[in-house]
């Protein structure tokens, strides 16, 4: 039986963490009632930050540096499920960014797979910053394999993230499916303008002046001493990831055989060459 994570914390702690949290949902549900009777509710004219990638490229500590240190109401996706449905359905055309009202309320978002739907958010937000954070693709493929605690092709294939079908992506090898995924992110990326990209690879190199160097292009403030001492900090939910970063060229550690990487590079060849990543062994 696994351990409740606050049964060590004082009854009264969670009772607190229980009523703010029921607290924030009614009020939350307010604020949405009150943005649908707006007279011109959408596009959205607010100020908005969302970070996306390729998910395990970093964006959860880039985006709790960059944008979880001040006032900025952030919205994490694993702490708001919804997200993940409403990603699928505008992706597919069920469903548009304005029948969720409730983005509105935050100002700051991170959710990696909102890079498949960045046409559809910049037509609703057209004043949204957006920061795409790109890593190799080997080391995205790496990365899955311990997400989800498996060791080969086979284990990968029965994880129904990496099978999930909403992309359209027809490829049955699990390998190239999540190969495709990151490309798809990345030429849905080149369609805009008002993209700030930055290499997880760069800010791996040198990560306080990355994040110094992006908040002042967005316009943010941060807390230096604060991007200091939580740079090289585990970001991600112990839940999520039980393990520290690894930082950049995991895909060297073996876990990928050659086929693996053969079908990564063969899948993401312009955009790998475009990125640096084949040119220079990254």
């Amino acid at each position: 039986m696994k351990k409740d994570p606050d049964a060590k914390e004082p009854l009264t702690v969670r009772i607190r963490r229980r009523l703010h949290s029921e607290s924030e949902n009614l009020s939350d549900r307010a604020k949405v009632w009150w943005v649908k009777l707006k007279s011109e509710p959408w596009p959205c004219r607010d100020q908005k930050f969302v970070v996306v990638g390729c998910e395990s490229s970093g964006t959860t500590i880039i985006s709790h540096l960059l944008l979880n240190t001040g006032d900025l109401r952030f919205l994490l996706e694993g702490q708001q499920t919804w997200v993940w449905e409403a990603l699928q359905r505008i992706y597919r055309g069920e469903s548009t960014i304005r029948e969720y009202p409730k983005l509105q309320l935050y100002d700051a978002w991170k959710v990696p797979g909102f890079a498949a739907i960045l046409p559809q958010i910049v037509d609703s937000f057209p004043n949204i910053r957006i920061v795409y954070v790109v890593r190799d693709p080997r080391d995205v493929v790496e990365s899955a394999f311990r997400t989800w605690k498996v060791k080969d092709r086979a284990g990968l294939a029965n994880i129904p993230w990496v099978s999930s079908t909403w992309l359209g992506i027809e490829a049955q090898d699990p390998i190239v499916r999540l190969a495709s995924r990151w490309r798809r992110y990345m030429e849905i990326s080149r369609a805009l303008s008002n993209i700030e990209y930055l290499r997880y690879e760069d800010f791996c190199q040198n990560k306080v002046a990355c994040i110094l160097d992006l908040s002042k292009r967005l316009g943010i403030q941060v807390n230096e001493d604060i991007v200091r001492a939580r740079c090289d900090l585990q970001a991600s939910s112990r839940v999520t990831r039980d393990y520290a970063p690894k930082g950049i060229e995991t895909w060297k550690n073996g876990v990928l055989t050659e086929e693996d990487l053969r079908l990564i590079e063969e899948t993401c060849s312009d955009e790998m060459q475009a990125w640096g990543y084949l040119q220079c062994g990254i």
